[in-house]
């Protein structure tokens, strides 16, 4: 009898063995959400703050509900095109995209390219779609968009502390200038003291331009208006 006890016990170990094994591999409950900052959905880099780049990737964050998998699974994400004016072919998406195995989030990278570019914004609308791994989860973080653009525009760096002690107000003009002068293209996460340096490198590179008696290599605003640095 303790026999057959035994053996129905082992039976029961292996069945439930089974079982959790093969919850690790189910898709059924597995869904997947774009995680976005704050909510916002939207993504956006210009080339004009990356000379010299041709391509640039944009990270989104894909998030997992269920029990990570074992192994990688493919996932599926489509171009809403009714909402969409990039133009196929300047911006590629990983053909299929895999979430890793043993992870809750992931990173699709979408990849723009600026050879074609206008001199105006494109917006490109993604959404995940349901496949044989992977459910639809939060309704209203299925979807991301990316905007991009060639066009000199102010950076999110530029903020008022930058406007009042070191760059002054921003203009298309002078964002070239301070590329070109100081082989930099953000102030971000620099010290004071960097900031100070960089922009005092490019008061004195206005200084020496207009000092030159060439007007050729003046440094001005549009239309020859002076071009302020308020950092001493």
């Amino acid at each position: 009898m303790k026999k057959y006890i035994i053996i129905l016990g082992l039976l029961f170990v292996l069945f439930a063995c089974s079982e959790q094994e093969a919850a690790l591999y189910d898709t059924a409950h597995r869904q997947l959400f774009i995680s976005t900052e704050g909510r916002m959905d939207t993504a956006y880099i210009s080339f004009s703050h990356h000379p010299g780049e041709n391509t640039l990737k944009v990270p989104f964050i894909v998030t997992l509900i269920g029990e990570p998998a074992k192994v990688d699974l493919e996932y599926k994400i489509q171009v809403i095109d009714s909402l969409t004016t990039a133009i196929v072919g300047d911006y590629v998406l990983p053909q299929p995209p895999v979430f890793k195995a043993n992870r809750m989030q992931d990173t699709l990278w979408i990849e723009v390219k600026k050879e074609k570019l206008e001199e105006k914004s494109y917006l490109l609308k993604l959404t995940l779609a349901e496949n044989e791994n992977f459910k639809a989860g939060y309704y209203y973080q299925q979807t991301a968009q990316l905007r991009y653009d060639n066009m000199i525009s102010c950076p999110l760096w530029w903020d008022n502390t930058i406007v009042e002690m070191y760059l002054g107000t921003f203009s298309p003009e002078k964002y070239t200038a301070f590329i070109k002068v100081t082989d930099e293209t953000t102030l971000e996460g620099k010290e004071p003291w960097e900031m100070r340096l960089l922009a005092l490198e490019l008061k004195n590179a206005i200084a020496a331009s207009l000092a030159d008696n060439d007007p050729d290599n003046d440094i001005t605003e549009a239309g020859g208006a002076p071009m302020i640095i308020p950092c001493y």
